[in-house]
């Protein structure tokens, strides 16, 4: 009987360790999106946290995209998705026929802000370089439309015409 109630105290200490682990995820994302912690979606069964962020005064999509990535170091066992709101795609930077570091960046940037908000991307740019990029955003899982035109390649979200 003794065991039994060692084993249901360390268990109801466990629960309560892990009800105030949620509580302060959901504390740090309602600050870092600006909400309310009502509006953090806490699934502590599938350690899944989700918040839809409030436009923040010059936040650019990869501020939202480090945040996001900072509170996922901080909680390895979660899944942690801070969706942004909907803000300009970065330009895809290209040097002979391939992305640069940068435009690498910005495809990776694109890939994450188009899985977090659910949206289509459309490219505009140069023919070879938009096939490029679209190639390797449908790797990536993201559904690409294109347009041709002379300049940088531009992404933007589809639904924006």
């Amino acid at each position: 009987a003794a065991e039994q109630a060692q084993l249901s105290a360390a268990r109801a200490r466990a629960e309560a360790d892990a009800i105030e682990r949620a509580e302060r995820l959901a504390q740090r994302l309602s600050l870092v999106a600006g909400v309310s912690e009502d509006e953090v979606t806490i699934d502590r069964e599938r350690r899944r946290a989700v918040v839809r962020a409030n436009v923040l005064d010059g936040a650019s999509l990869d501020a939202y995209r480090t945040l996001e990535l900072r509170i996922s170091a901080t909680e390895p066992d979660w899944r942690v998705e801070v969706i942004p709101p909907v803000a300009s795609l970065p330009a895809i930077e290209f040097a002979e026929d391939e992305p640069t570091e940068s435009g690498m960046r910005a495809i990776e940037l694109i890939v994450w802000a188009s899985q977090r908000l659910d949206l289509p991307i459309e490219l505009a740019g140069y023919r070879g370089e938009m096939a490029r990029a679209t190639e390797l955003l449908a790797e990536r899982g993201v559904n690409v439309t294109t347009q041709y035109r002379r300049g940088v390649l531009q992404a933007r979200w589809a639904d924006a015409n």
